[in-house]
């Protein structure tokens, strides 16, 4: 690995990442926010999720290049993002919409609420309630709210921490479909509130730093393309993009923070499309597993040297009977990703027509609405899951007097399946890897730069 020592505001390594990885597939959902049910990360950000692994399979095209950066390009890599804010859209009480009907701020510090039509101060600790009628809204239908000490209380929002509380500014856009709320702070700010929402704080410092590290690629990149305009924003708090002050901070992730301070990754194009996601099946970065074939021998051996060998959703099981779908006669896995994913599933009915369900997050939810009960190997079984854990799995049919009944699955891996595994990074830091090296096995055609 190359090493370049480069002055970036404070001096920073620079790891020029040899490129090993294949392309990473743009998910429905992008980054996974974290589901804490078996007791460990989830996050299927399927973000997108919010919210990822030893995911994709290389690249084995004679145009391979060396991923680095010219310095212009690194001067330039934020465009007009570079220096400002990221504008966060609060989602409504449990992620379920971009809408309120109300909102309920205070501060301890008081604050001050800017519009069109004036500037009043709120008192210190007092509830302010807003609502489309709120006589403070102007022609402009903004509000601009900031607080004596940047901490706002924010109520009913159903969160995971215990105190929903927001740093930096927080604006209010009033539309036909109700309100919505803007939390405006700076980017390193908001990572802190980002870091331990996606990743536990127990987990060890390298792979936080990973952490960090990708989900300020996301950021950023994010913020360039954006994705969120039409909320006024770069990105929102949930498992759509990246899940954001779901839990609380700690020293442990406001540190692996500060230690990255402006890194992210990029190549020739730019930043990358830095996904995550909680648990690889075991994947060999090295591997074609498109083959029906080879995927299901793949699946079936006992990958003892896989870095997630030992975590519960590294190998999953369910039962899935024909009986629970209308009219439906068999179901194939007729194309898969390089990585083995599943990427088309084949629908044939009774009547001789047939279906294609595409793309790996509609088949998880396709199938997992007719599968049972999900159990993990260590025995914990859970059910009426949204999606199947991964698209990882295979078909095995079960008969009942010569008759097609139904399949069982036999999967591996939770989330996605591109970029970071999260509970791979954790293993590789016990095993004292160091975040730039975590980086380079799952990013491989991505150097690690300071942007700042």
């Amino acid at each position: 690995m190359k090493k370049i020592v480069a002055l970036c505001g404070c001096i920073a390594v620079v790891l020029l990442l040899g490129f090993a990885d294949g392309t990473m597939q743009k998910k429905k959902v992008a980054v996974g926010g974290r589901q804490m049910q078996e007791g460990k990360i989830a996050s299927d950000s399927d973000n997108n999720g919010s919210v990822r692994p030893a995911a994709a399979a290389p690249d084995t095209s004679d145009s391979k290049k060396s991923a680095e950066v010219s310095s212009n390009e690194m001067q330039n890599l934020d465009g007009e993002d570079d220096g400002r804010d990221i504008r966060v859209l609060i989602k409504t009480a449990g992620f379920a919409g971009e809408y309120h009907k109300e909102i309920t701020i205070s501060s301890d510090a008081g604050f001050s609420i800017s519009g069109e039509s004036g500037t009043r101060q709120a008192v210190e600790g007092e509830k302010e309630v807003f609502t489309v009628q709120s006589g403070a809204f102007g022609g402009d239908n903004v509000l601009y709210l900031e607080s004596g000490n940047g901490q706002f209380e924010v109520y009913g929002l159903q969160r995971a921490r215990s105190s929903e509380t927001y740093e930096g500014m927080l604006e209010i856009h009033r539309a036909e479909k109700g309100l919505l709320l803007i939390n405006v702070l700076p980017l390193e700010r908001y990572l802190c509130g980002v870091v331990p929402s996606e990743m536990p704080s127990s987990y060890p410092a390298e792979a936080l730093k990973a952490q960090a590290v990708c989900a300020r690629t996301y950021a950023r990149k994010r913020m360039q393309e954006e994705s969120a305009s039409a909320f006024y924003a770069d990105v929102d708090d949930s498992v759509s993009y990246q899940v954001y002050n779901n839990q609380d901070h700690s020293e442990a992730t406001d540190a692996a923070v500060a230690a990255t301070a402006g890194m992210v990754l990029a190549d020739e194009d730019g930043l990358i499309d830095a996904l995550y996601y909680s648990t690889s099946c075991g994947l060999d970065l090295h591997m074609d597993l498109s083959a029906e074939t080879v995927f299901a021998a793949f699946l079936q051996t006992d990958q003892v040297k896989a870095y997630e060998a030992q975590e519960p959703w590294y190998r999953w099981q369910t039962n899935l009977s024909l009986d629970s779908f209308s009219g439906v006669s068999a179901l194939t896995v007729q194309e898969r990703q390089q990585s083995g994913a599943a990427e088309q599933l084949s629908v044939t009915y009774e009547n001789g027509e047939s279906d294609v369900v595409e793309g790996e997050y509609d088949i998880r939810q396709f199938l997992a609405g007719a599968a049972g009960t999900v159990t993990l190997q260590d025995g914990e079984m859970l059910t009426e899951m949204e999606l199947l854990p991964s698209a990882f799995f295979i078909l095995q049919p079960q008969y009942e007097e010569g008759v097609l009944a139904g399949y069982h699955i036999l999967g591996g891996g939770y989330g996605h399946g591109n970029g970071m595994s999260q509970n791979g990074a954790k293993h590789m830091a016990g095993e004292g890897l160091s975040y730039q090296e975590i980086l380079h096995n799952y990013y491989g055609n991505a150097e690690l730069i300071c942007a700042e």
